[in-house]
């Protein structure tokens, strides 16, 4: 089990640093190595401690929803059968994102391309259902044979009371949702022989906000869970015992008041060192500015 210092935690906007010379490679933000205390990066990072995540102008594509009346957020792709399976959250009765607490379900399009376009296959996980983060078990990580695939998740799909935001001129005029249903202490989550379903409503034996799950190459798990901090979970197998493996700290004075963080995603990088990513953002700015 990695050790407490293998974890990093990238909150975005990426920070820049004035690193001092490296004398480990966790001075290289275990995104690269100290070499001859200087950090060599790897292809994607860079920065005197490799802390910045090298990025481009993206090419403006309608991979999904980029019709009008339209919200979705989040999203995670797999390869399968020679498609790619996009998993996303998706608001019903054209409203936008500040529905998401009742409106939110969990939409399954494919692509024969990454970057789509994606076409709606079926929905996945009924209102309500929000933060999807899918995985594929391959049949040579399980006992029984067979592909599996496990669909984390906020709330559990048994249905919810919508809203109709069709004849709303401006999203931003349309009231937030109530706060999401309580949570019973048990996080939901799907399971499915094919990407397709059929989904099977499961749970953990514990409470689990934006879930970020990975499974490792020897087929054990790892499961970030938010809620007044990350906590890292792991377990041998699926089914569990599930242990807390590790508290992660966060930077919370670095963004300025009003910041949040959410909406983790957990990555083992070819070194087997573990890195998490995160959403930060500002609720006191207005959603039309």
């Amino acid at each position: 089990m990695p050790s407490r210092a293998d974890f990093i935690c990238g909150l975005l906007p990426l920070l820049l640093t004035t690193a001092k010379a490296c004398s480990s490679d966790l001075d290289c933000s275990l995104n690269g190595r100290c070499v001859s205390s200087n950090c060599e990066c790897s292809d994607i990072w860079t920065g005197l401690a490799c802390d910045i995540l090298k990025t481009s102008q993206p090419a403006r594509i309608e991979s999904y929803g980029g019709q009008k009346n339209f919200a979705s957020w989040g999203g995670n792709v797999i390869a399968f059968g020679g498609k790619f399976h996009l998993y996303v959250a998706e608001m019903v009765g054209q409203c936008g994102l500040q529905t998401w607490t009742t409106n939110s379900q969990i939409v399954h399009a494919t692509s024969d391309t990454i970057d789509g376009p994606f076409e709606k296959e079926d929905v996945a996980v009924a209102p309500w259902a929000h933060n999807p983060q899918i995985v594929h078990v391959p049949s040579h990580l399980r006992a029984g044979g067979g592909d599996l695939f496990v669909l984390f998740h906020i709330g559990d799909g048994t249905g919810s009371e919508t809203r109709d935001c069709s004849k709303s001129l401006r999203h931003c005029a349309v009231s937030p949702s109530p706060s999401p249903p309580p949570r019973d202490g048990q996080a939901p989550f799907h399971t499915a022989p094919s990407p397709e379903g059929p989904w099977t409503l499961q749970h953990l034996p514990f409470d689990c906000n934006n879930p970020a799950p990975m499974l490792r190459t020897d087929g054990s798990w790892m499961l970030i869970c938010n809620g007044g901090g990350w906590v890292l979970w792991s377990a041998p197998e699926l089914a569990g015992p599930w242990t807390i493996a590790a508290k992660l700290s966060r930077p919370a004075a670095s963004l300025g008041a009003g910041v949040h963080y959410e909406d983790p995603f957990l990555w083992e990088d070819d070194g087997g060192h573990l890195h998490a990513l995160g959403h930060a953002y500002n609720n006191t700015t207005p959603c039309d500015k």
